[in-house]
């Protein structure tokens, strides 16, 4: 007898692999990740993975970099990008926003023991300052007692920034913290605020080392230069207010 729920997430994890592999081949050869730290991320159970967002391409990077397959939570906006938001959805994100119950779906996923990904910024800043956090990653800690990984992504915003022309190559740093649990009879705000004081303490402020240009780097330029570059003008030409 044909099971839809599990051919459907059959799909959804071959989908997911192959954007990892795509990322682990040519993303991270062109953005090239000093990664720090990973031994503090649970291989297995329940997990919340919270990081900051400098830029748009930070998704592909954290699930190239992380060894678990991750269900990103994703704004409901993200599934109007043309290509990224079906790949998004195809890929198994949970979806927040109006008329969505994305908490008790991500509820539901750490009750299974799966990975949860999340930017509590909810908009990719371009800058090191941590901006308002959303409580999506506050609420899921306090109401399931999950382990939380903060993850301090560096240098990224230099290479991709609000009005650059093309993203560019370079080095980067990712840094995961260790893990926190929320306390008993802890606030979702009093838990929110040890965890911005946590990945403020994992973001460096150094620019970005020069790449290694070796011939993966090259491929990827060649690759990332005109495709960044034909994005940008057709995202400036959709929305001129863009911050992307």
């Amino acid at each position: 007898m044909f099971d839809y729920h599990r051919w459907r997430g059959t799909r959804r994890r071959q989908v997911y692999t192959a954007l990892r592999a795509w990322g682990a081949w040519m993303l991270l050869p062109y953005w090239q990740p000093q990664v720090e730290g990973l031994e503090n991320l649970p291989l297995e159970g329940p997990l919340v993975l919270v990081a900051n967002h400098p830029t748009l391409m930070d998704p592909f990077l954290v699930a190239a970099i992380v060894p678990r397959r991750l269900d990103f939570l994703v704004r409901h906006e993200v599934l109007r990008i043309p290509i990224l938001g079906p790949l998004i959805a195809r890929a198994g994100g949970v979806v927040i926003g109006p008329g969505r119950s994305g908490v008790k779906e991500a509820l539901a996923r750490l009750r299974e023991g799966r990975p949860i990904a999340l930017f509590p910024e909810a908009h990719q800043t371009h800058t090191l300052e941590l901006q308002p956090f959303r409580g999506g990653a506050a609420m899921l800690a306090v109401r399931s007692g999950a382990p939380v990984v903060p993850l301090g992504l560096s240098g990224l915003h230099w290479l991709s920034t609000a009005r650059g022309a093309y993203v560019e190559g370079g080095r980067i740093r990712a840094r995961f913290g260790l893990p926190l649990y929320a306390q008993p009879d802890e606030t979702p705000e009093g838990f929110g605020e040890r965890l911005r004081l946590a990945l403020e303490e994992l973001i460096t402020h150094h620019p970005p080392a020069p790449p290694r240009k070796h011939w993966r780097f090259r491929l990827a330029q060649a690759l990332w230069v005109p495709t960044t570059w034909l994005i940008f003008r057709v995202a400036d030409w959709w929305n001129p207010n863009n911050r992307r």
